[in-house]
């Protein structure tokens, strides 16, 4: 999945993305979000390959289902189509810093671009919804409540997130 988003290749993260997803958005409405995401006419998003090193927690059994967290380090370049001002890269730089989601934020007047390293977490769930094949869900803060739509508050507290 790691190798599939670097590369943007949305139709196969999609393939190891847990089914949940698509009871709230179709496989296609995903694809385009993701695309959007990474490709707009304000920016464009590139993962960073850092060579990241995983680790994984123990496996654990909640409500049925199989469930590991993986642990890495991810880095993107968020490069914008028109030249910010100070004013501007000061407010993305405060906001990306006061979200503590990377540990390093970096701009790059020469690229016009913004550098982001910080540590991610996937969930690895098994499952009768997937057949029990390993099927992934990103976890971020600010994506929290989306893992809690998928796989439930009692889950989520269960793995101590």
């Amino acid at each position: 999945m790691y190798d599939a988003s670097y590369n943007l290749a949305f139709e196969e993260v999609i393939n190891y993305t847990h089914p949940k997803v698509f009871e709230i958005a179709s496989r296609e409405d995903v694809i385009a979000a993701m695309e959007n995401a990474f490709d707009n006419e304000t920016m464009r998003i590139r993962l960073v390959h850092v060579n990241p090193t995983f680790t994984y927690s123990e496996i654990k059994t909640i409500e049925g289902k199989s469930l590991c967290l993986i642990n890495y380090t991810n880095a993107m370049r968020m490069t914008f189509e028109n030249k910010l001002s100070g004013d501007e890269v000061e407010s993305m730089k405060k906001s990306f810093t006061d979200s503590g989601e990377y540990k390093t934020v970096q701009y790059e007047k020469d690229r016009n671009s913004f550098f982001l390293e910080g540590d991610s977490i996937v969930i690895a769930v098994a499952d009768e919804t997937t057949q029990g094949k390993w099927k992934f869900v990103n976890y971020s803060k600010a994506q929290a409540q989306l893992a809690e739509m998928l796989l439930g508050a009692n889950v989520l507290k269960g793995l101590g997130l």
